[in-house]
């Protein structure tokens, strides 16, 4: 939300609260007519006498603490597994289970890697990068990671392992930047 669409949102409530004290009189009708709950016009008034206009502003729902949420040291492994040994997210989740007794779900690695996946020079789908860059893909090219190699004078950046024993020659956009 912008910063004018806040102010809207204070200067309406405070025009409620204002409607129902000095106008109506009545809560009841006040919420009625402008289809908001009582609890909400009572949370609202309860604010704008603690605090003022600055009381009926909205406020950020993001909670406060996230006990789901990953540990920082299992995130900060994952990462170094991804950045020394170029595991994907599948690797990951299977090496952490087998040798920390960590049960992290293969989506869970890859939303913690998805930052980190473009940082490592990797298009985010391999085979559109393939072929954006003209040369015609196997099926069994897919699903594999590839290297990238460059046209021009300057060194090339090699983007992952290849596991294949001829990889396609592309040149991968954003690479080496």
């Amino acid at each position: 939300m912008t910063e004018r669409e806040i102010s809207r949102n204070a200067a309406r409530r405070l025009a409620i609260i204002r409607h129902a004290q000095e106008i109506t009189g009545n809560v009841a009708l006040t919420c009625r007519y402008y289809g908001v709950t009582r609890p909400s016009y009572y949370k609202w008034l309860r604010r704008y006498e603690e605090l003022g206009v600055d009381g009926l502003r909205d406020r950020s729902r993001r909670p406060r603490v996230s006990p789901n949420a990953t540990k920082a040291a299992v995130v900060d492994r994952i990462i170094y597994l991804r950045q020394h040994y170029h595991f994907g997210p599948l690797k990951i989740a299977m090496y952490l289970k087998r040798y920390h007794d960590l049960s992290v779900s293969q989506s869970g690695v890859w939303r913690i890697l998805r930052p980190w996946i473009s940082a490592d020079c990797r298009p985010h789908n391999a085979t559109s990068a393939i072929r954006s860059a003209g040369s015609v893909t196997r099926s069994s090219d897919r699903a594999t990671p590839f290297r990238s190699t460059s046209s021009s004078s300057s060194p090339s950046v090699v983007c992952a392992r290849s596991t294949t024993s001829s990889p396609p020659s592309t040149t991968a956009r954003g690479c080496g930047s």
